[in-house]
């Protein structure tokens, strides 16, 4: 759905549940659904652009990394690590660390993830492309 379409049915949405609302009538789940949706967007386009700057600054300072896939699940789990120590800020079982920030921890374990991603996708491509060559 593009983004003046998802503009104009929240809109509609935010409109028609106001109507429904003041004439004393539950809102519809379907238009629940969709005012949950529009107000989801703007914080998945925000996260989105954080994990792409943070695979921006990954390639600034190491490069375009490629590694087994033992080697990048063994960094999946040290970022996965650290979102753990982050969640466990303010409990008992809380340790002094570096991960106090558990959205920024989130958002590297995101990128790793995609970094992943990518090098797959680049494999399977290349794959295709020798098997398409034969």
């Amino acid at each position: 759905m593009t983004q003046k379409k998802m503009e104009a049915m929240k809109i509609f949405a935010q409109l028609e549940a106001t109507r429904i609302q003041a004439e004393g009538k539950e809102v519809p789940r379907e238009l629940r659904n969709i005012l949950n949706i529009a107000r989801s967007e703007n914080l998945m386009r925000k996260v989105s652009r954080n994990v792409m700057q943070e695979r921006f600054n990954q390639i600034e300072k190491w490069g375009i990394q490629r590694h087994s896939m033992g080697d990048w699940l063994k960094i999946l789990i040290e970022e996965v690590g650290e979102v753990a120590q982050a969640m466990q800020k303010g409990f008992k079982s809380e340790k002094e660390t570096d991960s106090k920030d558990l959205y920024k921890e989130l958002v590297q374990v995101a990128a790793v993830a995609q970094a992943i991603a990518e090098h797959v996708g680049e494999l399977a491509e290349h794959d295709r492309n020798t098997k398409n060559a034969d």
